[in-house]
Protein backbone atom coordinates (compact mmCIF):
# COMPACT_ATOMS: atom_id res chain seq x y z
CA UNK A 1 0.00 0.00 0.00
CA UNK A 2 2.90 2.33 0.74
CA UNK A 3 4.24 1.93 -2.79
CA UNK A 4 0.79 2.53 -4.27
CA UNK A 5 0.37 5.74 -2.27
CA UNK A 6 3.83 7.01 -3.19
CA UNK A 7 3.02 6.55 -6.88
CA UNK A 8 -0.63 7.60 -6.98
CA UNK A 9 -1.12 10.28 -4.32
CA UNK A 10 0.40 13.73 -4.08
CA UNK A 11 1.41 13.72 -0.42
CA UNK A 12 3.95 16.08 1.10
CA UNK A 13 4.51 13.53 3.87
CA UNK A 14 3.88 9.78 4.04
CA UNK A 15 4.68 7.95 7.27
CA UNK A 16 4.73 4.26 8.11
CA UNK A 17 3.17 4.46 11.57
CA UNK A 18 2.42 0.74 11.87
CA UNK A 19 3.01 -0.48 15.43
CA UNK A 20 1.56 -0.33 18.91
CA UNK A 21 0.33 3.20 19.71
CA UNK A 22 -0.16 4.12 16.06
CA UNK A 23 -2.44 6.80 14.68
CA UNK A 24 -2.87 4.47 11.69
CA UNK A 25 -0.73 2.00 9.77
CA UNK A 26 0.00 4.70 7.20
CA UNK A 27 -0.50 8.45 7.52
CA UNK A 28 -0.41 10.73 4.47
CA UNK A 29 -0.48 14.53 4.66
CA UNK A 30 -1.29 16.78 1.73
CA UNK A 31 -2.22 20.41 1.24
CA UNK A 32 -5.09 21.54 -0.93
CA UNK A 33 -4.15 25.19 -1.49
CA UNK A 34 -7.37 25.95 -3.36
CA UNK A 35 -9.51 24.89 -0.39
CA UNK A 36 -6.88 25.97 2.19
CA UNK A 37 -7.05 22.52 3.73
CA UNK A 38 -4.50 20.13 5.21
CA UNK A 39 -5.72 16.60 4.54
CA UNK A 40 -4.61 13.98 7.01
CA UNK A 41 -5.31 10.61 5.44
CA UNK A 42 -5.15 7.64 7.79
CA UNK A 43 -4.93 4.11 6.38
CA UNK A 44 -5.83 1.10 8.50
CA UNK A 45 -4.56 -2.09 6.86
CA UNK A 46 -5.43 -5.67 7.74
CA UNK A 47 -4.92 -9.05 6.17
CA UNK A 48 -7.56 -11.66 5.41
CA UNK A 49 -8.06 -14.11 8.28
CA UNK A 50 -7.79 -17.17 6.03
CA UNK A 51 -5.91 -15.57 3.13
CA UNK A 52 -8.91 -15.64 0.80
CA UNK A 53 -11.06 -12.81 -0.51
CA UNK A 54 -14.71 -12.94 0.47
CA UNK A 55 -17.07 -11.04 2.73
CA UNK A 56 -16.21 -12.52 6.15
CA UNK A 57 -17.10 -10.02 8.85
CA UNK A 58 -14.22 -11.38 10.99
CA UNK A 59 -11.86 -9.54 8.62
CA UNK A 60 -13.40 -6.22 9.66
CA UNK A 61 -13.88 -6.06 13.43
CA UNK A 62 -10.33 -4.98 14.28
CA UNK A 63 -9.83 -2.65 11.32
CA UNK A 64 -13.22 -0.96 11.83
CA UNK A 65 -12.41 -0.43 15.49
CA UNK A 66 -9.09 1.17 14.54
CA UNK A 67 -10.83 3.43 12.03
CA UNK A 68 -13.26 4.62 14.69
CA UNK A 69 -10.55 5.16 17.30
CA UNK A 70 -8.33 7.15 14.95
CA UNK A 71 -10.86 9.96 14.66
CA UNK A 72 -10.14 10.93 18.29
CA UNK A 73 -6.93 12.56 17.04
CA UNK A 74 -9.06 15.35 15.55
CA UNK A 75 -9.81 16.56 19.09
CA UNK A 76 -6.27 17.95 19.27
CA UNK A 77 -4.64 18.04 15.86
CA UNK A 78 -1.40 19.43 17.30
CA UNK A 79 -0.97 16.06 19.00
CA UNK A 80 -1.02 14.31 15.62
CA UNK A 81 2.18 16.07 14.61
CA UNK A 82 3.81 15.52 18.01
CA UNK A 83 2.92 11.82 17.99
CA UNK A 84 4.20 11.25 14.46
CA UNK A 85 7.48 13.02 15.19
CA UNK A 86 7.91 11.25 18.53
CA UNK A 87 7.32 7.81 17.03
CA UNK A 88 9.68 8.54 14.15
CA UNK A 89 12.40 9.66 16.56
CA UNK A 90 11.89 6.51 18.67
CA UNK A 91 12.24 4.24 15.64
CA UNK A 92 15.32 6.14 14.48
CA UNK A 93 16.92 5.69 17.88
CA UNK A 94 16.10 1.97 18.11
CA UNK A 95 16.40 0.79 14.49
CA UNK A 96 18.43 3.51 12.81
CA UNK A 97 15.63 4.41 10.36
CA UNK A 98 12.79 6.87 10.75
CA UNK A 99 9.14 6.45 9.77
CA UNK A 100 9.19 8.86 6.82
CA UNK A 101 8.44 7.23 3.47
CA UNK A 102 8.14 10.64 1.84
CA UNK A 103 9.03 14.01 3.29
CA UNK A 104 10.95 14.58 6.51
CA UNK A 105 10.79 16.21 9.94
CA UNK A 106 11.17 19.68 8.45
CA UNK A 107 8.18 19.18 6.14
CA UNK A 108 6.12 17.75 9.01
CA UNK A 109 6.98 20.82 11.10
CA UNK A 110 6.06 23.15 8.23
CA UNK A 111 2.67 21.45 7.86
CA UNK A 112 2.12 21.71 11.62
CA UNK A 113 2.80 25.45 11.56
CA UNK A 114 0.55 25.95 8.54
CA UNK A 115 -2.25 23.99 10.23
CA UNK A 116 -2.09 26.40 13.15
CA UNK A 117 -1.88 29.47 10.96
CA UNK A 118 -3.78 29.25 7.67
CA UNK A 119 -5.07 25.74 6.93
CA UNK A 120 -8.23 23.95 8.00
CA UNK A 121 -7.43 20.35 9.04
CA UNK A 122 -9.52 17.53 7.61
CA UNK A 123 -9.15 13.80 8.27
CA UNK A 124 -9.97 11.15 5.70
CA UNK A 125 -10.17 7.54 6.87
CA UNK A 126 -9.29 4.52 4.74
CA UNK A 127 -9.72 0.83 5.45
CA UNK A 128 -7.48 -1.45 3.40
CA UNK A 129 -8.76 -5.03 3.44
CA UNK A 130 -7.72 -7.38 0.63
CA UNK A 131 -9.94 -9.99 2.29
CA UNK A 132 -13.02 -8.19 0.96
CA UNK A 133 -14.10 -9.38 -2.47
CA UNK A 134 -15.84 -6.67 -4.45
CA UNK A 135 -17.61 -9.27 -6.59
CA UNK A 136 -19.02 -11.09 -3.53
CA UNK A 137 -19.90 -7.95 -1.56
CA UNK A 138 -23.60 -7.42 -0.82
CA UNK A 139 -25.05 -4.17 0.43
CA UNK A 140 -27.46 -6.06 2.67
CA UNK A 141 -24.76 -8.24 4.28
CA UNK A 142 -23.27 -8.05 7.78
CA UNK A 143 -20.00 -6.55 6.51
CA UNK A 144 -21.89 -3.79 4.74
CA UNK A 145 -23.85 -2.98 7.88
CA UNK A 146 -20.67 -2.80 9.96
CA UNK A 147 -18.97 -0.52 7.43
CA UNK A 148 -22.09 1.68 7.28
CA UNK A 149 -22.04 2.07 11.07
CA UNK A 150 -18.37 3.06 11.01
CA UNK A 151 -18.96 5.50 8.17
CA UNK A 152 -21.88 7.07 10.03
CA UNK A 153 -19.81 7.49 13.19
CA UNK A 154 -16.91 9.13 11.32
CA UNK A 155 -19.25 11.51 9.50
CA UNK A 156 -21.19 12.46 12.62
CA UNK A 157 -18.14 13.10 14.83
CA UNK A 158 -15.72 14.97 12.51
CA UNK A 159 -17.30 14.82 9.06
CA UNK A 160 -14.57 12.39 8.03
CA UNK A 161 -15.29 10.32 4.93
CA UNK A 162 -14.58 6.59 4.88
CA UNK A 163 -13.10 4.84 1.85
CA UNK A 164 -12.53 1.09 1.64
CA UNK A 165 -9.86 -0.54 -0.50
CA UNK A 166 -10.89 -4.09 -1.37
CA UNK A 167 -9.88 -6.99 -3.60
CA UNK A 168 -11.19 -6.83 -7.17
CA UNK A 169 -11.80 -10.59 -7.16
Amino acid sequence: MLEKLKKEKNYEVIMDDDDKGEIADIVGLSVNNKEKTLNIDVYHCKYSVDGKAGTRIDNFYAVCSQAQKSIKWMENTDMIFKQLQKRSNQRLKIKGIDRFEKGDSDMLDLLKRRAKKDLKVKMNVYIVQPGLSITKYREDGDTSKLLAAVESYLKETWNAPLTVYANSI
